[in-house]
């Protein structure tokens, strides 16, 4: 799944760089592939699980799509915004499949 990468001033855009099958299905010895990103301070990029967002009644573009706007109108305090992404995008059924959002923000030391 792509990272949601979001920039300082709140326009996001999904990562294609490093794009790969999930960890472990690659055979012995592949290459995985690798990309960077510099982020700028107030910056940030979202990851998360296929839990988060696939469903079966709805396709996966409309999922990423509904991911992108809810984490621009999460609240900016970490646990809030998380919380409220998650409960979001997972509606109140029962999941039986895993679901983890990390956000990782760029905050250089004062």
């Amino acid at each position: 799944l792509p990272v949601l990468h979001v920039d300082a001033a709140g326009v996001s855009s999904y990562l294609q760089g490093a794009r790969s099958t999930p960890l472990g299905t690659l055979p012995a010895g592949a290459e995985i592939p690798q990309a960077s990103r510099v982020l700028a301070p107030g910056e940030c990029v979202f990851l998360y699980t296929d839990g988060l967002i696939e469903r079966r009644d709805v396709g996966i573009i409309s999922r990423l799509e509904q991911l992108r706007e809810a984490i621009a109108s999460a609240p900016e305090d970490l646990e809030a915004c998380l919380d409220r992404v998650t409960a979001e995008m997972a509606g109140e059924k029962v999941r039986v499949d895993d679901i983890a959002l990390l956000k990782l923000r760029f905050a250089p030391r004062s």
